[in-house]
């Protein structure tokens, strides 16, 4: 019984530190920082929009280098320093699967019984 007891403490403890931090969180400039970042770029996931604010957080507009003078037709100055944010670079891997028939949604089988396999294109994230 004092084990449960135990446990309950802890968990009240840490319930009560989640909240004290929340409520510091929620109260602190930073966080204010955030938000109009975030208000900004909300096409951008969590994680980039937090490492734009971390960075620069007056900032408005966020491209790649090329795009800057390929659809602004503007020019990065000399000695400025890149925004790091993390881009997805999907690829394509061609993998071999069982062929599955499209009615039935069974595995098809060929005349010696075994699986039919097709090649597939997966785009991996």
């Amino acid at each position: 019984m004092a084990d449960n007891q135990t446990e309950k403490q802890k968990v009240q403890e840490l319930t009560d530190k989640l909240e004290r931090g929340l409520t510091e969180l929620f109260n602190s400039e930073s966080y204010k920082n955030y938000l109009s970042t975030m208000s900004k770029f909300h096409n951008y996931s969590f994680n980039n929009t937090l490492l734009i604010a971390m960075q620069k957080p007056e900032a408005s507009l966020v491209a790649g280098y090329k795009a800057w003078q390929k659809n602004f037709d503007r020019h990065v100055n000399k000695g400025e320093k890149a925004i790091r944010i993390l881009a997805p670079a999907p690829y394509k891997i061609k993998e071999e699967r069982d062929k599955i028939d499209p009615v039935t949604q069974e595995i098809m089988l060929d005349r010696d019984g075994n699986p039919q396999k097709e090649e597939v294109e997966i785009t991996i994230p």
